[in-house]
């Protein structure tokens, strides 16, 4: 059930956002045991005075204007092997694709449960989950 939420201050063009959409679901899929389809992307394009980060903290080279925070609201909670598989071959297939430097791609990944989602119908997604099986 990740949620995961794109928010920068770059101007990406929408096919480039469908882009990105698809390498992040893809790696998702493969490293972080996301099922299949389950895909709630949200991109986030902000002025550059609604975001506020230190150019230097943490990186060997300055962050650039295409610093890109990807918020993953997973779900159910993954390995520290998950979690790093899955930012390195974000962080690898985004540099290659579209030239984001490594340093400019920033991820925060928080867990939750079934009882924290509802997709629709005002139904948590526990119950439903318990009454589908």
């Amino acid at each position: 059930m990740p949620m995961i939420r794109f928010s920068t201050a770059y101007t990406y063009t929408a096919k480039e956002k469908q882009q990105i959409s698809k390498i992040v679901q893809v790696c998702m899929e493969t490293y972080f045991d996301t099922s299949k389809n389950d895909c709630f992307h949200i991109f986030e394009q902000l002025c550059h005075e609604q975001i506020i980060v230190d150019p230097n903290y943490w990186v060997e080279a300055p962050r650039t204007e295409k610093f890109l925070l990807l918020y993953i609201t997973s779900g159910k909670p993954r390995t520290a092997d998950q979690k790093l598989k899955l930012m390195q071959n974000v962080s690898s297939q985004l540099q290659h694709t579209f030239n984001i430097p490594d340093q400019d791609i920033m991820f925060v990944i928080v867990s939750n449960t079934a009882e924290d989602w509802c997709f629709g119908h005002a139904k948590r997604a526990d119950l439903y989950i318990q009454q589908n099986l």
